[in-house]
């Protein structure tokens, strides 16, 4: 099968599906997806009435994107089975309607990792067959929906090798994580636990307008822009009291590594998301406890509370029996149904195969 692949570059994940998809068999070609500028349906878009009706109803971002695409990438007018979209923030009908034209058969699916109040994924839905998210609140408001959450891989490390950290975590400083981690890391040190936390933070100085908004905001002194305040410092920080600053990502076979050297894993997401993070199922996956802020965590029906511990973002507490109790063999999350090899087949599943379809 020949796979047209629109993918988000986010943590180059998509990279994984890709060698998936072709261990299988098929054929990808590979476009990355990106957000254009201008587009109302962003969380951090402002003024978005102004801008969908310039943007969109009058001069439309994404089919002139896809007409400037279509002449300049030849890729685009190749024959396809399938058109599989990895966020699919930049997707017009223009290039639907490309591709249904050239390939009358096409089948379309479309796969979120963020949910509809980060972006409004769900003006597309019309245009595809199949649409998969991983955020259980948005299948439950809307029937079109299909409840996916992200893949996972089998663990390939030996359980028995001794645990070094008893907490660890990476991830990019944005949003209230770096917040959330200062709450942590004082309990920590107090009950002596051994961790691994890692802040990715890539900028190095600040711009006269984040030096302007934070004197602004730090002599307002209100308690909700603690998370700008915190990560500016950050930035600033040379100091680096909790050795947790980092300027680079890491490699996935590092992160796999580290993983397998830790009993938990410290995993936070955005208050209004209720999707699984892959840091959370990667964790699963390596029978690791998690200390989680999802509150929604339990509502999915894999997830052990046995494995999983919710906190609150904003007072967590951190159990050390959590941390070090061992718990039963038949009491580990099964996510066997998410390892990347179906989470692929159930992605592809939309496209029938010819022999199949000759029987009924």
């Amino acid at each position: 099968m020949k796979i047209l692949f629109l993918a988000f570059p986010h943590a180059d994940l998509y990279k994984e599906i890709v060698n998936e998809m072709e261990r299988k068999g098929h054929e990808v070609i590979v476009i990355l997806d990106r957000l254009l500028r201008y587009d109302p349906y962003h969380c951090l878009s402002k003024l978005k009435a102004v801008k969908k009706f310039i943007f969109v109803d009058t001069y439309n971002i994404y089919n002139h994107y896809w007409n400037k695409m279509i002449v300049t990438d030849a890729r685009l007018s190749e024959s396809y089975d399938l058109f599989l979209a990895l966020s699919g923030v930049s997707v017009g009908e223009r290039l639907i309607r490309h591709l249904e034209t050239l390939n009358p058969h096409i089948k379309k699916v479309l796969y979120t990792w963020d949910n509809c109040t980060y972006y409004a994924f769900d003006r597309m839905l019309s245009w595809f067959d199949r649409s998969y998210t991983f955020d259980v609140e948005d299948a439950k408001a809307n029937s079109e929906w299909k409840l996916l959450p992200i893949y996972c891989k089998a663990p390939a490390h030996n359980e028995t090798q001794p645990n070094l950290y008893d907490i660890f975590s990476i991830g990019t400083n944005h949003g209230d994580r770096l917040s959330y981690f200062y709450r942590i890391l004082p309990q920590l040190k107090v009950k002596g636990l051994s961790y691994y936390i890692k802040i990715i933070e890539l900028q190095t100085t600040l711009s006269w307008k984040q030096q302007l908004k934070y004197h602004i905001l730090k002599a307002v002194g209100n308690k909700k822009n603690e998370a700008y305040l915190h990560r500016i410092e950050f930035i600033c920080d040379k100091e680096d009291k909790y050795g947790i600053k980092q300027n680079s990502y890491i490699a996935q076979n590092k992160y796999d590594e580290l993983i397998s050297q830790s009993r938990c894993v410290l995993d936070d997401q955005r208050s209004t998301q209720s999707g699984l993070t892959a840091k959370f199922m990667w964790a699963l996956a390596n029978r690791k406890k998690i200390i989680t802020t999802n509150k929604w965590a339990y509502e999915y029906e894999f997830v052990s509370p046995k494995q999983v511990l919710i906190v609150n973002k904003n007072n967590p507490v951190i159990l050390e029996d959590f941390i070090k109790y061992p718990i039963a063999e038949n009491e580990f999350s099964d996510v066997s149904s998410y390892y990347i090899d179906r989470w692929v087949d159930e992605l592809l599943s939309v496209v029938m195969d010819k022999r199949d379809v000759d029987k009924l």
